[in-house]
């Protein structure tokens, strides 16, 4: 006889196992103990970490006992069908590391947080990395250092019974973008994600001119890529929301109950003082070689790098720009925004340098051999991320086990105005971006399961690296205009 699927918070959420197993490899079902359970993705963190908040009437603390070395188990999806197939499921294992807020209710009750982190981010603080690694790219190492030493890591975390091989197996592969230039890399004592982040601090991509790497884990896997890349993405079509039915199309409306926009809380707005001290505007690099005891300065402007032809402008998710012609930072070239680097300011090589051709080779100076210029851009890389924390917002909508941070999704939200003269402007005139705008990237995800209430909710952060609209004509040129009216 085969076991019924378990319908679990009503309609919401389908879970068919909330397991968690002691470090003596026994197990026990917490499905109908959850008051509360949040997972959270983010692509400026390693690893996905997770909350359960448990109700706890059968003394598990104590029987286990619980002693912060377990782990859980969980296997859940939303109902119902997705661009006409059926939702997956997300299998996921964490690693149990502590108990926080524990209360007595009554009794027979109590009430405690089991705080979570991905398998692999607790092989990562157990592993530490002694290599070298010579002549790769960024992109390599890192894929080998993950491969070496949290994919195919021995690592059990107890008893080799059946339950820890199983865990073994739901370990995820990483997904790598390709890197430019030679590289080499000696690791003392670190952590296989500390080298790894390094590598993304460090790698030039193939494809971009600006050295956007992040690392960071998603529902289905690991991902060394560009932000870049990221933004270049097509919204998916499966997922659009709306805030609201105005102006929206009625097909669309109430198809899914996916569709709209619960809450919505501002997270940052533009700070014109903040994004000059951080460089978004402007900024300089200093590099240093000792070698050739020479020094190098970049100036980086914003709109310099957006109107150049000769300089790649960024990839943005609109092309309106954050900084107007006519703006007090148009010109700024890093005066409140510098940063330092020891690098090679040389073109080429050192090998290429006469008088060193025959001292530096990669037998003798294995890291002096192969060219590190990445200073080049480090000024782009500082207003890429400066421009990601320009405009964020978080948004609440029924939850949704389909969606993957890192993805750029269409929300409609309707503009805050009442004037007459918004709302006949066309179809979409009274939403942000005129519809056609609206695209924004997701860089973090929780996914909120309320046990006590019966009801789930992801509460997805994006981010918006560019206006909805020109702001030279559409605001700096009214500006100018009305400017008579202050004088």
């Amino acid at each position: 006889m085969s076991t019924p699927v378990t319908q679990f918070f009503n309609d919401n959420i389908e879970m068919t196992s909330a397991v968690l197993i002691t470090s003596d490899g026994s197990s026990q079902d917490i499905r109908y103990l959850i008051a509360d359970l949040s997972i959270k993705e983010n692509i400026f963190t390693s690893c996905i970490t997770g909350t359960i908040s448990v109700l706890d009437g059968l003394g598990l603390v104590d029987k286990l006992p619980i002693v912060g070395e377990e782990f859980f188990a969980i296997r859940y999806r939303t109902p119902g069908e997705f661009g006409g197939k059926p939702s997956k499921f997300v299998d996921k294992v964490f690693a149990v590391y502590s108990i926080t807020n524990r209360q007595k209710q009554d009794d027979k009750m109590e009430f405690y947080n089991l705080n979570m982190i991905s398998l692999e981010g607790m092989i990562d603080t157990l592993t530490t990395v002694n290599t070298n690694y010579v002549g790769l790219t960024y992109q390599e190492i890192a894929k080998k250092v993950f491969n070496d030493f949290i994919s195919e890591s021995g690592l059990k975390g107890g008893v080799s019974n059946g339950r820890y091989i199983e865990i073994a197996k739901k370990r995820k592969s990483i997904n790598v973008e390709k890197s430019s230039g030679l590289q080499s890399l000696t690791t003392t004592g670190d952590s296989p994600f500390q080298i790894i982040n390094s590598c993304a601090k460090l790698a030039q991509s193939d494809d971009y001119p600006d050295a956007d790497f992040v690392f960071y884990e998603d529902r289905d896997k690991f991902n060394f890529v560009t932000i870049s890349s990221l933004l270049e993405a097509e919204p998916n079509k499966l997922f659009e929301y709306a805030m609201g039915d105005q102006g929206i199309e009625e097909n669309r409306v109430g198809k899914f109950r996916y569709d709209l926009v619960r809450e919505l809380d501002f997270n940052k707005s533009p700070d014109a003082l903040k994004s000059s001290h951080t460089g978004m505007y402007g900024n300089k690099i200093h590099a240093f070689d000792p070698i050739l005891k020479k020094r190098s300065t970049i100036n980086n402007n914003y709109l310099n790098i957006q109107r150049e032809k000769k300089i790649p402008s960024f990839t943005t998710l609109d092309k309106h720009n954050v900084v107007s012609e006519t703006s007090i930072y148009r010109n700024d070239i890093g005066s409140s925004h510098s940063q330092y680097y020891i690098n090679n300011i040389f073109d080429k090589n050192y090998e290429e340098v006469d008088y060193m051709k025959d001292r530096i080779r990669q037998d003798t100076d294995r890291h002096i051999f192969h060219q590190d210029n990445s200073f080049r851009s480090k000024g782009r890389t500082t207003m890429k991320f400066s421009l990601l924390n320009n405009y964020t917002f978080i948004i609440a909508v029924g939850g949704n086990s389909n969606l993957r941070v890192g993805e750029v999704l269409n929300i409609d939200l309707p503009l805050a105005s009442d004037i007459e003269e918004d709302k006949k402007r066309g179809l979409h005139s009274h939403l942000f971006g005129n519809g056609k705008r609206n695209k924004f990237l997701v860089t973090g995800l929780t996914h909120n399961f309320i046990g006590t209430a019966g009801r789930y909710f992801t509460y997805i952060t994006v981010a918006k690296d560019s206006y909805f609209s020109n702001i030279n004509t559409n605001y700096t040129g009214k500006l100018i205009k009305d400017a008579a009216t202050f004088t």
